[in-house]
């Protein structure tokens, strides 16, 4: 009966979406255009040719790099797991749920790893810290890598809360995914970018619906009764926790004190937002990890990444 009940709800909630872009359609182009926009300009070429290495080297089964995986599994009793980290850090979202998604399929790791590795290898990238939040937003290299660097150490540190007992289980491996030809390849990773480009615009459109039903303004405001709050910070950050990019935009253009807006970015680009939180959780689908557990890893990355980079900030700026 609940489940029913859940299910009436949201019919309705999307009846009413539909309703209020009928109304005002070109809210809604304007906002699937600023989806798109970001998708093209910002994602695309960050993300799509780490797609295509990351699958070459699944496909030709260089799934181990020994000075890699001894530092994984010291710490995190991972096994297969260094190549993964390492081009997490390199690459950004999603790649590390994508590469976790390709290992899986290769049986190189189990369930149990994956859960594990998600905890550290759902990470953001260089190019995104510094370039776009850095530079773009805060018009400074510095701060980008403060930035990264607490971004680094909050993953490290949450790895080591879920990393578990050591159990020394040995992995059956298996012959890679049969995606040894280029077509494969780069088929598969159009595939990837593209089902990344229609989350960031499905997410953008949430945002411009939100807005325009006035509720996330009022969430905002209530937030705000509190006094300490500001309406601005809150309201970026309303945004961030459903998009990254947007929030970040958005918190930097705020008239809050600069470190206060550079610890609250480490904390929405630790904890990376629902849009990436989905994207992740469609290529991780198959392995049936909970979205509840998902949801508490970046949840406790976010307020590593908030300490860490907390500390930095009143030791630099």
């Amino acid at each position: 009966m609940t489940k029913l009940k859940s299910k009436i709800l949201l019919t309705l909630l999307i009846l009413c979406a539909i309703i209020l872009f009928i109304i005002k359609p070109s809210i809604c182009m304007q906002a699937t255009s600023n989806g798109l926009h970001i998708w093209l300009v910002n994602v695309v070429p960050a993300l799509f040719p780490f797609f295509i290495f990351t699958r070459i080297i699944t496909s030709l089964n260089q799934n181990s790099i020994p000075a890699l995986d001894r530092f994984t599994y010291k710490f995190f009793h991972t096994k297969n797991s260094g190549l993964i980290y390492a081009l997490s850090l390199l690459s950004g979202y999603p790649v590390g749920a994508k590469m976790i998604s390709n290992y899986y399929d290769a049986g190189s790791i189990n369930k149990s790893t994956a859960i594990k590795m998600f905890s550290f290898c759902s990470t953001s990238g260089p190019m995104f810290i510094i370039g776009t939040v850095g530079i773009a937003v805060f018009n400074s290299t510095k701060i980008g890598y403060i930035l990264l660097i607490g971004h680094i150490i909050g993953s490290f540190l949450n790895g080591l809360l879920y990393r578990g007992k050591n159990l020394n289980i040995d992995i059956q491996t298996s012959s890679p995914p049969n995606t040894n030809s280029l077509n494969d390849t780069v088929y598969d990773s159009i595939i990837s970018i593209l089902l990344v480009g229609g989350y960031i615009i499905f997410a953008s459109v949430i945002i411009e619906l939100l807005k325009l039903s006035n509720i996330l303004p009022f969430i905002a405001e209530t937030i705000c009764i509190i006094p300490c709050f500001n309406y601005d910070a809150v309201y970026a950050i309303l945004c961030g926790i459903i998009e990254i990019t947007n929030g970040l935009i958005l918190l930097g253009s705020t008239n809050i004190n600069l470190n206060i807006k550079v610890i609250i970015s480490s904390a929405i680009i630790a904890f990376s937002g629902i849009c990436i939180m989905l994207q992740s959780t469609a290529f991780l689908n198959k392995i049936g990890i909970k979205k509840s557990t998902m949801l508490k890893q970046k949840i406790t990355q976010a307020i590593f990444t908030t300490l860490v980079t907390t500390l930095i900030v009143f030791i630099t700026l």
